[in-house]
Formats: C-alpha cells, sequence, structure tokens
C-alpha cells in the first residue's frame, strides 16, 4: 500500500472517506512484523514498517479540529534488576508532542506483557495548530501512568504532511533492557 490510503483524490480528507460523509474510524497503518529496541540509549522507533500495510504519514490538511489519532502498541518487556528509566515520545512531524519518564515499580522479569496507548486530538488546524496528547501504558498487568498525570499541549503544524512515531529511551544501555513491540497500529477518528 504505502500511501495513506487512496492516493488519487484531490483532497485528504476525501482520500480517507472515499466520499463517506460523518464521523470515521480508519486505520492507516498497521505493523506485520514485530520491532525490538534493547541494549542502547539512542531514541528509537517503536514502529517496524518493514512490509506493514499503510503508511504512517498524515496527509496535509487532514487534521481538523476534533480529529483523533490513536497509537496502540502491544507486547513484552524486560528489565535488569535494578529498574532503568523508560522514556516514550510520541512525535508528530518534527514536533515532539509529550515527553515523560517512567519507572517501573519493580524489575520486569520475563519478559512481561504490556500495552500502551497514545491519543493525539487536534484542538486547532493550521501552520500554528495545536494537538493535546495524553497516554498510559500497562506493564505486566500494573498500571503505569506513562506520559504525565495531565495530558500536553502541543504546537504542530497540520498544513504539510507530517509521520508520526513513537520512540523509546532506554536509560541504562544493557541486554536485560529489551522491549519488543508485536501489535502496532495508528487509528484515525474524526
Amino acid at each position: 500500500m504505502g500511501s495513506f490510503l487512496t492516493p488519487t483524490l484531490t483532497s485528504a480528507r476525501s482520500s480517507l472517506y472515499n466520499g463517506l460523509t460523518g464521523n470515521r474510524v480508519v486505520s492507516p497503518f498497521s505493523m506485520v512484523s514485530s520491532q525490538t529496541v534493547a541494549n542502547t540509549t539512542a531514541p528509537t522507533t517503536l514502529f517496524n514498517t518493514s512490509g506493514a500495510l499503510g503508511s504512517l504519514q498524515i496527509p496535509a490538511n487532514y487534521l481538523q479540529s476534533g480529529t483523533y489519532i490513536k497509537i496502540y502498541l502491544s507486547g513484552t518487556i524486560g528489565t535488569l534488576v535494578t529498574v532503568p528509566l523508560i522514556t516514550l515520545t510520541p512525535i508528530f512531524g518534527a514536533t515532539s508532542l509529550i515527553s515523560v519518564a517512567v519507572t517501573p515499580a519493580a524489575q520486569l522479569v520475563g519478559p512481561v506483557f504490556f500495552e500502551c496507548t497514545t491519543t493525539i486530538q487536534c484542538q486547532s488546524a493550521g501552520s500554528s495548530g495545536s494537538a493535546l496528547t495524553s497516554s498510559v501504558m500497562w506493564l505486566n498487568s500494573l498500571v503505569q501512568t506513562a506520559l504525565s498525570a495531565s495530558p500536553s499541549v502541543a504546537t504542530i503544524n497540520t498544513t504539510v504532511a507530517s509521520n508520526l512515531d513513537f520512540q523509546i529511551t532506554w536509560g541504562t544501555a544493557n541486554p536485560a533492557n529489551t522491549i519488543t513491540v508485536y501489535t502496532g497500529y495508528v487509528e484515525v477518528i474524526g
């Protein structure tokens, strides 16, 4: 596929809706191969785009006030006995929407299951648009608030095509600090 959905239509929104009206949920991106990040302190994407369905690029002028983007990731995570900081950062274009360090309450021996859901709400569109972002991460059935107790607002440019990304940064490089995403997708609502 490689495109956001139907690139032959002239309007970014009509290309997603294919002539339908009202609010719709579309899934412009879905991973088909896992992505592992281990033994590094460099910010690294949690998306594997190799063979993926769709694209992580949001077309220019697609986002309108009230449009939501949902990012869902799940897989396994494991840590050292000395639990490191884990920083998760959703990115829109070149803008980090929110970035907060999470320290698991205890060593994640295993690896153990995790789920992360991030919601991005376009509050206003334009070259100085705004997005409200919140996220939560569950680690081995323990709820870990992973990106702040209160949502964060960032300035975004919706008039240009922008790529989505979701990065992890380990506080300590060690082979035991590893995360593997098996399921990752993006939905656009609105």
